[in-house]
C-alpha cells in the first residue's frame, strides 16, 4: 500500500495546469486560514513539489476569443428547452 506522500507525488504529476493552479490557490488559502506555515516547510523540502517563484504574481488580463455564429452556451440553452 503507498504512504500518503506517495499517492500525493503521483497525483500532482498527472495535473494539468489548471488543475495545478487550483490546487495551489487551496493550498494558500489553507496556509493562511489556519497557519500551516509548518505543512509548506516540509513539502519544501519535497523535490517533486514546485512553487512559483513569486506566488503572488498577478497575471494580466486576457481578452477571450471572438467566435462567429451563435455562442455553444446560447446553443445549449437552446437545446434544453
Amino acid at each position: 500500500m503507498a504512504s500518503a506522500k506517495d499517492t500525493l507525488r503521483q497525483t500532482v504529476e498527472t495535473l494539468s495546469e489548471g488543475e495545478a493552479l487550483s490546487a495551489l490557490a487551496y493550498l494558500r488559502r489553507l496556509r493562511s486560514q489556519s497557519g500551516h506555515a509548518a505543512l509548506f516547510e516540509r513539502w519544501a523540502a519535497i523535490p517533486e513539489l514546485r512553487l512559483p517563484e513569486n506566488p503572488d504574481a498577478v497575471f494580466p488580463p486576457v481578452e477571450p476569443a471572438k467566435g462567429t455564429g451563435i455562442p455553444a452556451s446560447e446553443l445549449l440553452i437552446q437545446d434544453r428547452r
